[in-house]
């Protein structure tokens, strides 16, 4: 200003010399007009100027946080991806862990069943020996019962004679010796009888016939003939005292037997009420642990809606961002639109004073270098005039960088694009596999059910087996009845006393052995109780599992929620659909877990019932006497049991035993190294592990975790690695 003041000056003092007053009216409105439009064009450039710095100052914070944000967004991507890929491993290795444990336990479930099929086969035959051996037993029986009672009949009658003819020849001392006479004839006879019937008695006999060579003379007779019936008598008398003693031994024997008897009884039913007290108590502990679990399976459910119902939520908040995202694009679009109309008014009112300034170097043309300082003026306005273009040429070259950076966010985005469809594709393969494999999980299942089928027809062989020992044990009481009954009868004579004695000595011999198998029993009854308590243990790790399960589906879900949270700001509708199958995928996943718990306690339970079936059947058989290849049979069974539950209880195996499990699973068509099944199948028959869909199932040989889609956004070189090592593994 002060340098136009000073042009104007000097322009006024030419003027006054030149003393003209036309020309210096013109010039001073042409200077007039000049001041305005330099005033006019440094407004305009200033404006222009910090239009400029504020445009170029909001794209580049734009750009800043969106690079920013892009950055933060793929780390956590990478990170969560790193992550779940972390998780789905440990997943894959319990899985495969859990696969193992239940082919194992079906192992040793299927070798118990086969070993059960031989001891009935053979208690089959056992029992038919035995039966043959009760026929030859009754028949022997039925003959000594026959003999025994035609003896026992025939020295009643002679006891019979001896006693009426005692008497009446006490009654009649005082007949006649014709009458004595018929007596002796009477008496030949009974002597001749006597020696007939038994040589037992030959000492009557000898007197008889003393009797018979004396008869002549009747006092020697009627003397001799008291005297012996005074020692018959005696004799009598000790015989009855003899046998009366035999009876009173023979009563307290069966009273004390009776006595052990019911103390057997009672043992036994105490037992047989404990074991249903344990049962009751097992069945009210099952129960228990059933509603708990219920009551889990509801609460998860409800979880589960809940946390769908925060997914929908959450994926609405996604969409009303990314419009809003929208919006503000539009909003900057139109901003930068009317900028750019606000460029152009500026280029026209440029162009219009380009073509005022013309005319006025017209007009200074006209006035004949009358005016130097307007020269100099003018090619100021000129250096400004370039300045302004230059600085026009800056804020398009910003433009252009602007819309450089917007191009190469778009092919970032087409790139994200191209690798969420190759996932989508690798995404579908996989459930191709995934659909073979439960058609082979499917296959299992029915054979797992033929299985079940034959344990059954097993457990009627053995339920037909029980029947046929009690049976046996009935007959076995029925035998000792009658045998009690002819040592009875067979007292009478001291032959059958000694076999008695022999018999007492046999039955004390019975009670050792009973009672060593008492303390076997009460063995038993403590290594039952041990198997119980390591089925609880089982009970408790499979609790353990589950809680670490319930862990991990929470870990699960809040990383859903955070990477949902943080792809809400920068991704669009093809992101969000995608975290969408993801959220499905894992859901399923976990559901499928939960089933694959229930399928392990189910068959631990069906382990459970197994052992508890076995556990009766020793108890009712031991509480009775066996004898011969029976008790030998109880025992291959007993050891047997043993033998199952040792493998039962086994964790380490052979080489032979992972030599035949890998057979049978590439029989199968299975891996072991696969470890990844869609959540969305039904389990395995095996889940061994954890039971989930774990593993090639299910344990069963399926894994219930799902490989997610690792998405990055820096290079589809690292996309190729991930999927290489997908593959290997």
């Amino acid at each position: 200003m002060a340098h136009l003041d000073g042009n104007h000056h000097h322009h006024q003092q030419g003027l006054d010399v030149t003393a003209d007053d036309a020309p210096q009216d013109k010039l001073s409105l042409f200077e007039l007009q000049l001041n305005k439009l330099q005033f006019a064009k440094q407004e305009l450039i200033c404006s222009l100027k910090s239009d400029k710095e504020m445009a170029a100052k909001k794209y580049e914070d734009l750009i800043h946080t969106m690079r920013q944000e892009f950055a933060a967004n793929e780390i956590q991507l990478n990170q969560t991806i790193d992550g779940l890929n972390d998780e789905m491993n440990r997943s894959k290795q319990k899985s495969i862990q859990d696969v193992n444990e239940v082919t194992d336990q079906l192992k040793a479930s299927t070798q118990q069943l086969m070993e059960a099929k031989q001891t009935a086969n053979a208690l089959q035959v056992v029992v038919k020996q035995k039966d043959s051996d009760l026929n030859q037993l009754r028949e022997v029986l039925n003959k000594c019962e026959n003999d025994y009672k035609l003896k026992i009949n025939e020295l009643e009658k002679q006891l019979n004679d001896l006693n009426n003819s005692l008497i009446d020849m006490k009654t009649n001392k005082d007949l006649t010796q014709n009458e004595l006479n018929l007596m002796k004839t009477k008496v030949n006879s009974l002597e001749m009888e006597k020696q007939s019937i038994n040589s037992s008695l030959s000492m009557s006999d000898e007197k008889n016939e003393s009797l018979v060579q004396r008869c002549e003379t009747l006092v020697s007779e009627n003397q001799r003939l008291q005297q012996t019936i005074d020692s018959e008598l005696k004799a009598k008398h000790e015989k009855m005292e003899t046998i009366s003693s035999l009876r009173t031994a023979l009563n307290d024997n069966q009273t004390e037997i009776g006595r052990l008897q019911n103390k057997w009884s009672e043992m036994e039913k105490s037992r047989i009420n404990e074991i249903n007290a344990l049962k009751h108590d097992l069945t009210l502990k099952e129960q228990q642990f059933r509603e708990q679990l219920n009551q889990m399976t509801e609460e998860r459910s409800l979880s589960d809606k809940k946390s769908v119902n925060d997914i929908n939520s959450l994926l609405k908040k996604l969409q009303e961002t990314n419009d809003e995202l929208h919006r503000v694009r539009d909003s900057s679009e139109k901003q930068k639109q009317e900028l750019e109309s606000v460029v152009n008014q500026m280029d026209k009112s440029i162009v219009d004073l380009d073509d005022s300034l013309r005319e006025a170097e017209s007009e200074v043309e006209r006035l004949n270098k009358l005016n130097i300082d307007l020269e100099k003026s003018h090619k100021e306005l000129e250096r400004s005039h370039r300045e302004y273009e230059d600085s026009r040429s800056s804020v398009m070259d910003d433009c252009n960088e602007l819309r450089a950076t917007l191009m190469e966010v778009e092919k970032s985005r087409l790139d994200i694009r191209r690798e969420l469809n190759d996932y989508k594709i690798s995404y579908f393969s996989l459930e191709n596999k995934y659909k073979s494999k439960d058609n082979e999980l499917h296959d299992m299942k029915r054979r797992l059910d033929a299985l079940e089928g034959e344990r059954n027809s097993l457990q009627n062989s053995l339920e037909s087996s029980g029947k046929s020992i009690t049976q046996l044990k009935d007959m076995n009481t029925n035998l000792s009845q009658r045998n009690k009954q002819l040592m009875a009868q067979m007292s009478f004579n001291e032959n059958e006393r000694r076999e008695f004695e022999r018999q007492l000595n046999s039955t004390s011999m019975a009670m050792t052995d009973r009672e060593s198998n008492l303390s076997l029993l009460k063995k038993e009854n403590e290594s039952l109780r041990e198997r119980n308590l390591k089925l609880e243990n089982e009970k408790k790790r499979i609790e353990k599992s589950y809680s670490l399960i319930e862990k991990e589906k929470y870990v699960l879900k809040t990383n859903l929620d955070d990477i949902q949270r943080k792809s809400s700001k920068t991704f669009d509708n093809s992101h969000n659909d995608v975290i969408i199958d993801e959220a499905k995928i894992i859901t399923q996943g976990l559901a499928a877990l939960e089933l694959k718990n229930i399928e392990l306690q189910r068959k631990v339970q069906g382990l459970q019932s197994l052992m508890n079936e076995t556990e009766a059947i020793n108890d009712t058989d031991s509480g009775h006497p066996i004898n011969g290849n029976a008790s030998d049979d109880l025992h291959r069974l007993r050891l047997a049991q043993k033998r199952a539950e040792e493998l039962i209880d086994r964790k380490d195996f052979s080489s032979k035993h992972l030599s035949n499990y890998e057979k049978e699973l590439s029989r199968y068509s299975l891996s072991p190294s696969l470890t990844t099944t869609p959540p969305r199948f039904k389990e395995p028959p095996n889940r061994s592990h954890s039971v989930s869909r774990v593993g090639h199932l299910k344990h069963q040989n399926t894994d219930t975790s799902t490989p997610l889609p690792a998405y990055s956004s820096t290079s589809n070189i690292n996309n190729a690695k991930r999927k290489l090592n997908y593959n290997k593994n």
